[in-house]
């Protein structure tokens, strides 16, 4: 976990650029999940940046499978509530602000949060029950209110200033 918050502090503002602009250009239909991850790969391979590295992990890489390449476009376009997270996530990409939530692979799988996505839509389909979420703390639960409505943003005031104050819009 030490490494993690050392990682968290930096900045890599190209890369972040990068990243935003392909981000965009693949969430508005505009390239294939292939050409997708071999720019990102390229773009954004190496960097220190974990604000990127989640984003792309905990956002972009679940909104496509890799199966076969296709474009967001038509009956895969994404649906309205989506796109406004790929524009949360592409703000934050482009604030000079770190990625302060845990950085482990998969952490909010332990909070509940896996009734929805591949596991929610794989229990109802073949009719199993899904256990309860783990009982967990105000604090917690709080917490998880805060990430469902501003992730990657770790506070609301930081995702309110950003939308106040976009960086590419102050010219």
């Amino acid at each position: 976990m030490a490494y993690s918050r050392m990682r968290a502090s930096v900045i890599d503002r190209s890369c972040r650029d990068q990243f935003a602009e392909i981000f965009r250009h693949f969430a508005a239909g505009l390239m294939t999940t292939d050409a997708f991850e071999s720019r990102v790969g390229e773009a954004v391979g190496r960097t220190r940046d974990l604000g990127v590295e989640r984003v792309f992990c905990d956002g972009a890489y679940l909104l496509y499978h890799d199966i076969w390449p296709y474009r967001l476009r038509g009956r895969k376009r994404l649906p309205h509530e989506q796109r406004r997270e790929v524009a949360r996530m592409i703000l934050f990409l482009h604030s000079d602000l770190p990625y302060e939530w845990p950085a482990e692979d998969g952490w909010w799988l332990q909070t509940g949060e896996s009734r929805i996505g591949c596991l929610g839509w794989f229990a109802k389909r073949c009719g199993c029950p899904l256990p309860d979420p783990p009982k967990m703390s105000k604090e917690l639960r709080d917490s998880m209110h805060i990430f469902r409505a501003v992730w990657p943003f770790r506070r609301v005031e930081d995702f309110e200033e950003a939308r106040r104050h976009p960086r590419l819009l102050a010219g």
